[in-house]
């Protein structure tokens, strides 16, 4: 049961229970202030130590004060802003004074941003569900309608009518309703205007209707309405059905608009899930202490675990890690860091701990800097969103202008208010933008069916029209043109071991370990069937290898820099490499008791689709480009075999967005294919972004096209695919507008004076249903376009 406001609660400060002020048993005056007990127990710890149990009361009640505070300080400082113009923004949820649409909370606000959404989400899939439930009866009572009736079924069935829509129009629609009540205040009439005035007319003509009918009887209600009121069976003119379909229709046009945003801010969230929510702050004399990421200042000494993010940007201080840099630099292989080394928030320790001192708050690290750069462009507007703006705030006052004109003509020179009535309607009912509406989101849904296919997800169609006019695509280079992981491609022995010899050493010693390269020379192991040996006295050293007993002899397997300054000789086995296997692999040596055994070549292979995808793209006349984090010998050679003229190398992720920004300011077109999260930032800087699926979560939430299977063949299906989606868009934008060019000025009666032939609004409902029909139908065309 709730408490009403005026109930008396009292606690036992001991236990905490709430107690029955008439049943109450134990009391005590301690320092002005009566206190109250259960039993006699509490009562004698109370009076053994007040102090205890009253500073305690007191505590709960200034955290209490205090937490009532940070929340009304957290509920002022959130913000809102709509999703389509991103200058909009309120302290509290609304919709936008310009197109209506629903204010979305900031992304910057994660904690209550995801909540919010969820929220919103749940608030439309509820109406629509109700609302559908609602009209599926309710067509089939007004279909009932068109055949004979008698008084008392024209009655039943009027109020049936009235029962269901009522629900529907104004629980179902308020949302609507209040966004319309906006726009008038704002004096930005919008698509939601001409929702609300279409559906209030049609329901409110017909509630009159029905309420006067059933307040009249059938004589009387014919004497004074005569023909305005009864259709031509001799039913009831009722359009409630109209009414409740527009609604239920805009309810889930409404749901599925903020999946859409939902996702868009699902990539923020993957980005600030990077970074740890705290840090272990080292104390002056040593002690450690976990505190909050935002309390962490400049200078403060961290202790970073093995397998821990880095929390934010600073120095290495005490110590040597190996760092796992992919979500900067894209590159699967770890980068070894010594004291005084930099080290980036979000970035990934290995095996060992060690100290860092902070060079920048959390909020001004370089991954946040990266989320910024993703938000900045996610919420940035094309020229085409202002074109809408200025049709709907043209179209929807002269929408309103012609129904008003009709009834006006038709009440005034034709003395005929009936008709004067039922034009109105049938112009405010038959221009109600359903088509309008479907013209893009049917193409797109049926794009999505055709893309999911063949390999392609469309996450906009924004995206899609871009990428029909795309000329300039920026290619990451691992894992999107390469392979994205290493694999032992040459093994070179010396002093008479073979190559399996120097494998089965090598992969023995990498039992375990989850170092990319490890995987590599394990795959390779499993591949050629070499049977492992068993490994004691292991050990590892970053930077340097790996070291362990192996039939009774010392292996080290480290990298080439390092085994040459232990003084080893590897210069008659080095010579057997050529310059290629330096520029586009990682090599590392095999040593025993000082003696080199072998090396092993580690490359990231091209893909094979990779020399396909770009020859049809060149043969499209689109400009290519490489991007990447890695070395310039590397990409120079990845480059020379795929005979890419143009490329970038030893990019950060900012870099990348920048080159891409250069591109943009020339007139460029772009497109960015990547699969990082370091190339998040390009992919959301770009007209386009392309992910490859098999990359990561961020790449995929940033990108407004996701090829699924990581392939790249994909891409020039996907260029099809655009272009055959805006073609398709542009004939439903016709015959959307045609429709209401032409059937506009039928509803308003223009052949009525030659042909005596008017519109009637439930035709007019008929008629809208039509148009969206021949849209979806158009639409559906897609199905058979040939993308090979």
């Amino acid at each position: 049961m709730n408490r009403t406001p005026e109930t008396i609660v009292i606690k036992d400060p001991v236990c905490g229970m709430n107690l029955d002020p008439d049943k109450i048993c134990q009391q005590i005056s301690f320092a002005g202030k009566d206190y109250h007990f259960c039993s006699a127990t509490c009562l004698e710890k109370f009076k053994a130590h007040p102090e205890q149990f009253t500073s305690f009361i007191r505590k709960v009640a200034e955290n209490y004060k205090e937490n009532k505070a940070k929340k009304a300080s957290d509920s002022k400082s959130r913000r809102y802003q709509c999703p389509m113009h991103p200058q909009i923004e309120s302290d509290r949820p609304g919709s936008c004074s310009i197109c209506g649409m629903a204010l979305v909370t900031k992304v910057e606000f994660l904690q209550d941003y995801e909540d919010d959404q969820l929220t919103s989400l749940r608030f439309f899939r509820k109406r629509f569900f109700v609302c559908l439930i609602l009209l599926i009866p309710l067509i089939f009572i007004s279909m009932s309608g068109m055949g004979e009736m008698t008084e008392q079924s024209i009655k039943w069935n009027g109020l049936w009518q009235v029962l269901l829509a009522t629900p529907i129009v104004f629980w179902g629609g308020s949302v609507f309703l209040r966004r319309a009540i906006d726009s008038l205040k704002h004096r930005s009439p919008n698509m939601f205007t001409l929702i609300a005035l279409g559906v209030l007319t049609a329901y409110l003509f017909s509630s009159v209707v029905a309420c006067a009918y059933l307040i009249l009887g059938n004589d009387q209600f014919s004497r004074v309405f005569a023909d305005l009121a009864f259709d031509k069976h001799g039913g009831l003119k009722l359009y409630f059905e109209s009414a409740a379909a527009i609604t239920t229709l805009s309810l889930l046009g409404q749901y599925f608009e903020l999946r859409a945003h939902h996702a868009s801010g699902q990539a923020i969230s993957s980005l600030l899930a990077l970074a740890p929510k705290t840090a272990r702050l080292v104390k002056p004399d040593g002690s450690e202490a976990e505190v909050p990421l935002n309390q962490v200042e400049v200078g403060e000494i961290l202790r970073i675990r093995a397998g821990e993010q880095i929390p934010t940007d600073g120095v290495l201080e005490e110590g040597s890690a190996s760092i796992d840099e992919s979500m900067l630099t894209g590159e699967a292989i770890p980068v070894e860091k010594v004291a005084g080394a930099k080290l980036s928030a979000g970035t990934t320790n290995g095996s060992s701990s060690f100290t860092m001192r902070s060079l920048k708050k959390a909020e001004d690290s370089f991954l946040a800097s990266i989320v910024r750069t993703v938000q900045e462009s996610q919420s940035s507007r094309i020229p085409a969103q202002d074109l809408a703006d200025k049709i709907s705030a043209i179209f929807v006052p002269i929408v309103v202008i012609l129904a008003i004109m009709t009834y006006a003509i038709w009440s005034i020179l034709g003395k005929d208010t009936g008709l004067a009535v039922s034009n109105a309607i049938a112009v405010l009912i038959i221009a109600c933008p359903c088509a309008l509406g479907l013209a893009t989101p049917t193409s797109v849904l049926v794009a999505s069916g055709v893309g999911a296919r063949h390999g392609i997800l469309i996450r906009s169609a924004e995206a899609m029209e871009k990428f029909a006019k795309v000329n300039v695509v920026a290619v990451d280079k691992t894992g999107t043109l390469t392979e994205g992981k290493p694999a032992i491609s040459k093994i070179i022995a010396g002093n008479g071991t073979s190559e399996d010899e120097v494998l089965r050493l090598a992969a023995s010693l990498e039992q375990g370990s989850e170092h990319p390269l490890a995987k590599g020379i394990l795959e390779k192991a499993n591949e050629c069937a070499i049977v492992l040996s068993k490994v004691s006295d292991f050990a590892y050293e970053v930077g340097a290898g790996l070291q362990g007993k192996i039939d009774g002899q010392i292996v080290y397997l480290g990298s080439i820099d390092f085994i040459q300054n232990q003084g080893v000789n590897l210069v008659p086995l080095l010579a057997q490499l050529n310059k290629d296997d330096f520029a586009e692999s990682t090599v590392v040596a095999l040593v025993s008791a000082g003696k080199p055994i072998g090396l092993l070549v580690a490359q990231d292979r091209v893909k094979q689709s990779s020399y396909k995808a770009l020859s049809d793209l060149s043969g499209q006349k689109i400009k290519l480009i490489m991007l990447t984090g890695d070395r310039k010998d590397r990409a120079e050679a990845v480059a020379s075999k795929l005979k890419l003229s143009e490329f970038y190398a030893e990019l950060l992720p900012q870099d990348k967005a920048n080159v891409i920004k250069e591109y943009k300011q020339q007139g460029y077109a772009t497109a960015m294919a990547g699969d990082g999260i370091n190339d998040a930032p390009a992919l959301a800087e770009a007209d386009v972004g392309v992910a490859m699926g098999d990359g990561s979560g961020v790449a995929v939430g940033t990108a407004g096209i996701v090829l699924v299977k990581g392939d790249l063949t994909a891409l020039n299906r996907a260029v099809k695919l655009a272009r055959g989606l805006m073609q398709n868009i542009r004939e439903n934008l016709l015959l959307a507008f045609s429709y209401n060019v032409l059937a506009i000025p039928i509803a308003a009666g223009i052949l009525f004076p030659v042909f005596k032939l008017t519109l009637d609004p439930a035709l007019a409902s008929l008629a809208m249903t039509l148009s969206s029909l021949s849209v979806v139908g158009n639409s559906l065309r897609l199905r058979s376009i040939n993308l090979s």
